[in-house]
């Protein structure tokens, strides 16, 4: 027969079995897999003299769609803006020749295209501007009370400088008779016009000896 001790002996070695067989069990079953980790970090690029590295590509941006202008204006061609016109110039002087005993001799312009000297006689040595071109000049010889006039045609080169040449015999004992008129390039010295002849007239003088116009 067998005694208690023995059965509880066996039982308790049975129930310590049994535990330690489910506690493998539980160990086991929660265990997690563990699965492998894939190595994320870079590959490393060969180094070396003869190695090139691999060109890095950029992408071109992309540019914006263009989008019409349903505004805008059509645009006029603009015409070109010419110089402005700069008038070809010449100048006219007369002469005087100084006389101690009475009044000196003295050729002037009077007029040039019915243009008036406002300078008269006291102007002779001004330089009247002239356009280039075909000029009809009026000159005039004064000495005292006597005076000659007659008309002189120029053909006037721009920036020349003429002057108006005369030849009288209105002398003190002279016959005061005629005045050549003629005009001269002062660059060359060459006349330039017709020599012209005018008589010389006696002008008409008042009471108090004033030279009527």
């Amino acid at each position: 027969m067998i005694s208690f001790r023995t059965l509880f002996y066996r039982t308790s070695i049975s129930l310590c079995s049994l535990a330690l067989i489910l506690a493998s069990g539980c160990a086991t079953a929660t265990k997690p897999t563990q699965h492998p980790v894939a190595d994320l970090s870079p590959t490393p690029l060969p180094v070396g003299p003869n190695v090139v590295a691999p060109a890095r590509i950029i992408p071109s941006p992309t540019p914006p769609p263009a989008v019409a202008n349903t505004h805008e204006s059509p645009v006029e061609p603009v015409a070109p803006i010419a110089p402005p016109v700069v008038a070809s110039r010449a100048t006219i002087k007369g002469s005087q020749e100084a006389s101690i005993l009475l009044d000196n001799f003295t050729a002037f312009v009077a007029s040039i295209d019915g243009r008036k000297n406002t300078a008269g006689r006291n102007g002779w040595d001004s330089p009247f501007v002239i356009d280039a071109g075909h000029r009809v000049i009026e000159a005039e010889f004064n000495r005292g009370v006597f005076m000659a006039r007659t008309t002189l045609v120029l053909e006037a080169k721009a920036n020349a400088q003429y002057a108006l040449k005369y030849a009288t015999d209105a002398e003190l004992f002279g016959h005061t008779s005629y005045c050549n008129f003629w005009v001269v390039d002062l660059a060359t010295g060459q006349t330039v016009t017709a020599v012209e002849k005018a008589s010389v007239e006696k002008i008409a003088v008042t009471a108090d000896h004033s030279i009527l116009p």
